[in-house]
């Protein structure tokens, strides 16, 4: 049956009602089984359908909102043929996805949804599974270790669009674009004027203490998964093997660690590590930020290997402009693991608003504050 749900050729993407399109949908749940099946962990799908048999039934907007209002921030929610919902539930079992279809179906009379509820739990084959994980559909007796991602750049691009499609620009939407950008210059245009002087003063010494070039330039993940460089004062020798960064951040984003920087300060120029614990070396963002890459306020940019190591539910966090400072930044940053950033990310994703942006960048100064006290080493 869920061979059947996703070998479907996909139409295009995401519906205004908060739900993905079908072909979204069913690309979302062929990408997931086929991880899966690497990995050997499971997942359930729950299927909802009016009873009423009418082209288009009021209840099955009421499901649709029911849904949405029920699902976790993991879970993912779209169409089928014939009016029907989907609901994915990654690492639910059987018992768990019956629970979710019967708060759901207890919001409505017994006839609008009747037994038109179904779900189909899906594992891995026995072969694949796990050492350690209980075939009964339970949690996994032992942490699972997320597989290496063998999926191309353009597939990883294309899960990104899927899952991160902007809003359509309907008058709403316009209007909250134009005045975050507007948010953003106000902020970024006065502070990098501002800042000139220091920077220039940063610049001359990092010229005259170390070879090699003044800035740090990297490639980051933007808005539904563009690249663009992001800009930093550099910090690291230009001996440094980057490949030592790479797997350790990879590392994080697959294990439940606490979000701390790995200790290279042996690789530091002489003054990088007071560049990093003041967050000077960010100050050269402020030109993303003005050229529209990156906001004042947004997810933390990610590297673009990380993503070989995310989960498709991950990919949501790409749904906004990466920013300075973020939800993330003010709610305990390295005392959080990569899970609980893009949870935050999401709920950031999904709430955003202008006074949200203004509570967060209220809260970033005492955060700062906050970091260079305890002298983290956060990424």
């Amino acid at each position: 049956m869920i061979a059947g749900l996703i070998r479907r050729r996909p139409d295009s993407g995401g519906t205004a009602d908060g739900l993905l399109a079908e072909g979204c949908f069913r690309m979302l749940l062929d990408g997931e089984r086929r991880r899966v099946d690497r990995n050997g962990r499971f997942f359930s799908i729950a299927i909802f359908e009016s009873a009423n048999a009418e082209k288009d039934p009021p209840e099955i907007t009421q499901i649709a909102k029911a849904v949405k209002d029920r699902i976790r921030i993991t879970d993912a929610a779209g169409w089928l043929k014939g009016q029907r919902i989907g609901v994915f539930l990654p690492d639910t079992p059987e018992k768990g996805a019956w629970k979710l279809t019967d708060d759901i179906s207890a919001k409505f009379a017994p006839a609008s949804i009747g037994r038109n509820v179904q779900v189909y739990p899906f594992r891995a084959p026995a072969e694949k599974q796990e050492p350690g994980r209980s075939d009964s559909g339970g949690v996994p007796a032992a942490a699972a270790k997320f597989p290496n991602n063998s999926r191309t750049a353009k597939e990883r691009h294309r899960c990104i669009s899927v899952k991160c499609r902007p809003p359509a620009a309907g008058m709403q939407e316009r209007a909250f674009r134009a005045l975050k950008r507007t948010l953003d210059l106000t902020i970024a245009l006065p502070v990098l004027a501002a800042a000139c002087p220091l920077m220039l003063a940063i610049a001359a010494v990092i010229k005259l203490i170390s070879a090699g070039p003044v800035m740090f330039m990297q490639e980051r993940v933007g808005l539904t998964g563009d690249i663009f460089t992001m800009l930093k004062f550099r910090t690291m020798d230009v001996t440094a093997d980057p490949a030592i960064h790479e797997q350790y951040v990879t590392g994080l984003v697959s294990n439940k660690k606490r979000m701390a920087k790995i200790d290279d300060r042996q690789q530091l120029i002489p003054m990088g590590q007071l560049l990093r614990r003041t967050f000077l070396d960010e100050l050269p963002q402020l030109l993303n930020v003005i050229k529209g890459q990156m906001s004042i306020v947004g997810p933390r940019p990610a590297i673009p290997y990380e993503l070989n190591a995310y989960s498709d539910w991950h990919m949501e966090r790409f749904a906004a402009l990466p920013g300075m400072t973020g939800l993330w930044q003010v709610s305990g940053k390295n005392r959080l693991n990569f899970d609980d950033m893009v949870r935050l990310d999401i709920r950031y994703t999904r709430s955003r608003s202008i006074w949200t942006d203004v509570k967060i960048l209220l809260k970033t100064p005492l955060a700062i504050m906050g970091e260079i006290k305890n002298s983290p080493n956060t990424v």
